[in-house]
């Protein structure tokens, strides 16, 4: 019994202490100071650089370096970067040795919209639209023709309650799918540049070397009509010669129609 007793004590004093010293180290870590902030960036794309972050921070919380690190909180850090346009997740944390980080993953765009206002924007693979940046230019499929819709960073193509709202911001929910489809297939996906909304909401393609408009009406039977202009490609349109056409019209089931 008093073994047990004994070993109750050395435990509560070895967790008693061990509860000291970690308190004892978090206020010593609190007094230090801020040695460097730095900014990681994934290398996926090039919006900004770690420098214009590292900017746009000090202007909002002064210069890091030298100051307490208890007077310093990364949650706002955190939260501030979070809501800057190119930014889709920041994890901002301290280092051993006192410096703070802040590690940024860019959003990533598949499409630049250029909508009846010439306002012109890009959309993300979450369907969120998000500012051009003067540093980097996304290679992307842009999409013009009648949209509507005006820029705006609450938007979110992919919310259901979208499907209640106006006319064009449903095409813009029907894009996504057809720029979806287009990025998973490698040859759609080098090939695709241009992609035009007509009045009545339908789609339009055109391809990189501009040789023809691809008249590919809305989404229904996507995949078969993908599927009808690669075999189109392969076998037709490349003995015939690209110039051949000046208008490939996907719209009618099992066969294609195309114009000079």
């Amino acid at each position: 019994m008093i073994k047990k007793i004994s070993l109750v004590l050395v435990s509560v004093i070895f967790i008693a202490g061990l509860f000291v010293l970690v308190s004892f180290a978090g206020l010593k870590n609190q007094s230090k100071k801020c040695r460097n902030f730095i900014v990681l960036l994934d290398e996926q794309m090039s919006f900004v650089d770690s420098a214009r972050v590292v900017n746009q921070v000090y202007a909002q919380f002064d210069s890091l370096p030298g100051q307490q690190l208890g007077l310093i909180s990364l949650e706002n850090i955190e939260a501030f970067i979070q809501q800057l346009h190119f930014v889709r997740q920041s994890d901002v944390y301290l280092t051993v040795d006192g410096d703070i980080v802040a590690s940024i993953t860019q959003r990533n765009p598949i499409a630049r919209i250029i909508n009846n206002y010439n306002e012109s924007f890009y959309v993300d693979h979450e369907g969120k639209f998000m500012k051009t940046s003067p540093y980097y230019t996304a290679r992307v499929p842009v999409v013009a023709g009648y949209i509507e819709t005006r820029f705006s960073s609450l938007i979110d193509l992919y919310d259901e309650q979208n499907s209640n709202q106006e006319k064009s911001v449903v095409i813009l929910q029907d894009l996504l799918f057809l720029l979806d489809h287009i990025s998973e297939d490698p040859f759609l996906k080098a090939w695709i540049d241009q992609i035009y909304i007509t009045r009545s909401g339908e789609f339009e393609m055109i391809p990189k070397n501009g040789s023809h408009t691809i008249e590919f009406g809305r989404l229904d039977h996507m995949e078969e009509k993908f599927e009808k202009l690669i075999l189109f490609y392969q076998n037709g349109l490349s003995q015939k010669g690209w110039n051949h056409y000046q208008r490939v019209n996907l719209k009618f089931k099992n066969q294609i129609v195309c114009s000079k």
